[in-house]
């Protein structure tokens, strides 16, 4: 029904505006804005676009992008179904479909467009993100962690993908100081905000109310309001004004409440990010309290502006936030270690009793007896998002049970409102051993049905090292014990701090098996839990735990001395989060850089060389991008002013990569001079080994001094080439190429048929059930050979294969074959070089150097070359057509399959012509297809791998000499 009124209204617009011409000018406009990070910009500049083309479904799926990032989920949920109702086969908006699934806990629908979308276009990069989005509702955490972080990657300065990247570090099971490591990684290769010379206010003057500002996405009937409203409406307001900041762009009851209890509201969330940090800067506070930290949507990246002369991070997130102009960061004495500058880049702002007030302002009664009373069997608990439930605390639950006979487990979780998040759970939580027989899976309940829920719990079993945060307090306020483990931070420390609090630090343990332990002490003590339960609500309104006067009065004496201490001249604290591995670093720099991001890939190889000045491969890679850039002789500089104080193994890539340079330089000799720094240092990876002979070959023939040994010619035949092309020019193109650059053998006659690309199917097998024992070689319209004996190879190839090709992969387990392991292929081509405009590149697929290599799977469908005969035509799938060479490949594998022998020669001269594209207009359904029949999994893959050994030449002739000096029959 709603597709059918957005059909209705979008054919309306286009009614309405037959006057009006759709300004191209503005949608790149909008675009622009979006990529460049100002969604709200692009919102606006979109919907002026869409008032003259309302049926474009790139602008709506984009403005939809653009609204969720900014919180307005309805908003674009209906630009994603408008934009998919018009077109189903758009990928982002197929995947923007999925995403809506998912939020409506339709997770296995999801996954088929998902999975569509990444056999389909597997380099659209939203792809992975809602994915794994995806994941993390099924409470696959450590998967969900590696799709997402690709996806960031990718879209490095996309801050809703780096908060997802963030957030859920601590969802998993590492130690805390990766997580800080993480938020000092994301702050420190931020995009920086230019900077200006506002100064914040001085010290409050005598008499003057101390301006505070609260700023969340969060006023609203959020987790965040059981926390917040118990501080505000209890601010002593004759020495407190207070600023309300609203970044949502919905209201209800919760917002009028809040907005009542301030002096000021402000909606900020149709406000461009400076817009609002200039609205917050002219209110001139003295306090601006952010509420959000990296949950969704907030503005962590404009924090690193300064707009208030205190910068706060409270109530709404755990972990640091990352960055040093956030002052302080909101604890308490419970929770606040003796190495807190190890978790936090902010100060701590320790409070004396705890750093939360958690008061629901509902009835809610407390049930009189614990259940074990009622049922004579006791029922653990955990309350939240499975993801949190790692394999050590699914061990310790398992003992727990064994511990307390007749027990059983209830899992409440939002995860289980969609099937598949219930059944993940499930196989994940039998596989770590878990008695399925005494475990309860419930979704979670709404209205008072939720408080009650609590009463169906003796004994809740914290999670870890990610403690629960408001479920824990509501089961608390109902008089539900805890088990916590105590860590070394807040998101740690969370049960220790109420439980202390509350007069039961003893349920929060250091260690695994005290958690244990004291689980099992605590169910056979049917008095205690008494206690607890009747205890417990006196509990919170005793004590600033639940009594938001008593908090008030903390946080703002807190709030008042920092003020008193705060010095604006003070430099900054020396940071002391942890760094992350100085391997991983590099690894994220080069996966931002091949998504062409190279200022974002600068960032992050500032944050590395910062912390690991010496670290070889990121000077490399710096000197890599100033030779992208043009400036080969400043990376030679570059490199050789770091290069002493490298350490051994790194030295060995860095003369590489020098020889590599001067080769670009055309200076042979000062490359084979790099080359010899190498001998005392011993070169041993295979590798390394392999592109060294490949350089020292590379300079022998810029010397001309090369040694060539030219093989015998082959008695050929009858040889025939055959190309699809529609294009008559090209043809005679490629025929006069052919003719012109190669060798015919000896006794060989030589023919060239053209067919219609659509109609090549039949074309092949005509062809290729012709004369037993002639030669057919498969030409694709894109190729040049430049190779003079490209013949003669072919049929030195075909004395130990069947068929022969110039690349090839020895597994064919994903369908993009290209992207295997390096040493699972074999190849060798030419291709325009990506350092310097005017040279190209001489690439080699695998080691050794031998040209001749067996054993392949699949075979590159650009040029096959095979000997008509029975057996050989079949095998051809015309559901393959139109994508491409995926016909051609398809059929070499399935020859494999059928005990034909594939090889590739890696010295066929083979360069793909750039601006021929190859008929794609099947991609999508072929592409499919070809997944369906291998059984492809496309999200469960191995890390891509494009790497291959490679030298500079001047030109394809060039090429083809260092090619026949490096390839070396029987080397």
């Amino acid at each position: 029904m709603l597709l059918n009124v957005l059909r209705k209204l979008a054919g309306a617009g286009r009614a309405a505006e037959t006057e009006r011409v759709p300004d191209a000018g503005l949608l790149e406009y909008a675009t622009d804005l979006m990529v460049n990070g100002d969604k709200r910009g692009a919102v606006r500049a979109y919907r002026d676009y869409l008032q003259t083309d309302p049926s474009n479904v790139r602008a709506l799926n984009d403005v939809g992008a653009c609204l969720a990032d900014i919180g307005d989920l309805e908003g674009a949920a209906a630009s994603f179904e408008l934009a998919y109702s018009l077109d189903d086969t758009f990928i982002p908006a197929m995947v923007n479909h999925a995403k809506l699934l998912v939020d409506n806990n339709r997770g296995t629908e999801a996954l088929g467009f998902l999975e569509r979308a990444k056999i389909c276009a597997p380099d659209f990069k939203h792809t992975e993100n809602v994915y794994a989005g995806l994941l993390m509702r099924q409470g696959d955490i450590g998967r969900a962690r590696q799709f997402q972080l690709k996806s960031w990657l990718s879209d490095f300065d996309n801050l809703r993908s780096a908060n997802a990247n963030l957030f859920w570090v601590g969802y998993d099971d590492v130690e805390e100081e990766v997580i800080a490591g993480e938020h000092r990684f994301w702050a420190e290769s931020l995009k920086p905000i230019p900077g200006d010379d506002w100064q914040p206010p001085g010290p409050p003057e005598a008499g003057r109310r101390i301006r505070i500002g609260y700023w969340s996405p969060d006023f609203r009937n959020h987790s965040v309001r059981y926390f917040f409203r118990p501080l505000l409406e209890h601010q002593d307001r004759e020495r407190f004004e207070i600023f309300l900041y609203h970044d949502f762009p919905g209201r209800d009851v919760q917002t009028e409440r809040i907005e009542e209890a301030a002096d000021h509201f402000h909606e900020v969330h149709e406000l461009m990010d400076l817009d609002l940090r200039d609205l917050v800067r002219s209110h001139q506070l003295d306090i601006l309290v952010d509420l959000a930290g990296h949950t969704s949507h907030n503005r962590m990246s404009l924090l690193q502006c300064r707009m208030a002369s205190l910068q706060v991070n409270a109530l709404g997130y755990p972990p640091t936030t990352g960055l040093p102009s956030v002052d302080y960061k909101l604890l308490d004495r419970h929770v606040l270690t003796a190495d807190a500058a190890r978790f936090y880049a902010e100060r701590p702002l320790a409070l004396p009793d705890s750093f939360w007030c958690f008061d629901p302002k509902e009835d809610a009664p407390v049930a009189p007896e614990p259940p074990l009373v009622v049922n004579g069997y006791v029922t653990f608990g955990a309350v939240g998002n499975v993801s949190k439930i790692s394999e050590r605390i699914a061990k310790a639950w398992t003992e727990i049970l064994a511990g307390v006979p007749g027990s059983r487990l209830l899992l409440r979780s939002v995860n289980f409102a969609d099937p598949i998040g219930l059944s993940s759970t499930r196989e994940r939580l039998e596989r770590w051993g878990l008695p399925m027989d005494r475990l309860d899976f419930r979704a979670p309940e709404g209205g008072a049905a939720f408080f009650n829920s609590y009463n169906d719990i003796d004994i809740i079993l914290d999670t870890f090292p990610f403690n629960g945060g408001t479920t824990s307090c509501f089961a608390a306020y109902m008089g539900v014990p805890l088990v916590a483990i105590a860590g070394k931070s807040l998101i740690s420390r969370m049960g220790l701090s109420m439980l202390t609090t509350l007069g039961f630090a003893d349920l929060a343990v250091d260690d695994v098996p005290s958690y244990v332990a004291k689980s099992v002490a605590l169910a056979h003590d049917t008095d205690r839990v008494r206690r607890f339960k009747h205890t417990a609500r006196e509990g919170f309104r005793s004590t600033s735990l639940g009594n938001g006067a008593l908090f008030a009065r903390d946080f703002e004496a807190a709030c008042l001395q920092a003020l008193a201490e705060h010095q604006p001249a003070r430099p900054p604290r020396e940071n002391q989060l942890g760094v992350l591995p100085v391997t991983e670093l590099i690894r994220r720099a080069y996966a931002v850089l091949a998504a062409n991001q190279p200022e974002a890939a600068q960032r992050v190889l500032r944050h590395c060389v910062a912390h690991y000045p010496n670290a070889g491969p990121a000077h490399l890679l710096q000197a890599q991008i100033m030779v992208w850039a043009g400036m080969v002789d400043q990376a030679i500089a570059y490199v050789r002013g770091q290069l002493d104080a490298f350490s051994t193994p790194d030295q060995i890539p860095a003369w590489i990569s020098l020889a590599r340079m001067q080769l670009l330089r055309r200076d042979p000799a000062a490359a084979r001079d790099c080359m010899a720094r190498l001998e005392p240092l011993g070169v041993v990876d295979a590798f390394d080994q392999a592109q060294l002979r490949l350089y020292r070959t590379c300079a022998v023939v810029m010397d001309g001094t090369a040694d060539i040994p030219v093989a015998g010619s082959r008695d050929g035949g009858a040889m025939h080439i055959l190309v699809p092309c529609d294009s008559a020019e090209r043809f005679e193109v490629i025929r006069r190429q052919v003719e012109n650059t190669c060798v015919l053998p000896t006794g060989s006659t030589l023919t060239f048929t053209r067919c219609d690309e659509s109609r090549r199917l039949g074309a092949y097998r005509r062809v290729l059930s012709g004369p037993v024992g002639a030669v057919v070689v498969l030409l694709q319209k894109n190729v040049e050979i430049h190779q003079p004996r490209f013949l003669v190879h072919l049929l030195e190839g075909l004395e130990a294969a069947d068929c022969v090709g110039s690349s090839g992969a020895k597994r064919w387990v994903r369908l993009d074959w290209r992207a295997e392991a390096f040493d699972q292929k074999a190849g060798g081509f030419l291709a325009p070089s990506s350092e310097k405009e005017g040279l190209n590149d001489l690439h080699v697929l695998g080691l050794g150097s031998e040209p001749l290599v067996g054993g392949m799977a699949v075979l590159d469908g650009a040029v096959l070359a095979m000997r008509a005969g029975p057996g050989i035509a079949g095998g051809f799938d015309d559901n393959l057509l139109g994508c491409e060479t995926l016909l051609e490949e398809a059929w070499t594998h399935a020859l494999a399959r059928g005990g034909k022998r594939l090889a590739v020669h890696r010295n066929l001269g083979v360069l793909l012509a750039g601006g021929i594209e190859l008929d794609a207009s099947n991609r999508s359904e072929a592409r499919m297809e070809c997944a369906r029949q291998m059984l492809f999994s496309p999200f469960e893959q191995p890390r891509d791998d494009h790497t291959s050994l490679s030298t500079p030449i001047a030109s394809t002739a060039e090429g083809v000499q260092v090619a026949d000096a490096y390839f070396t029959p029987g080397g």
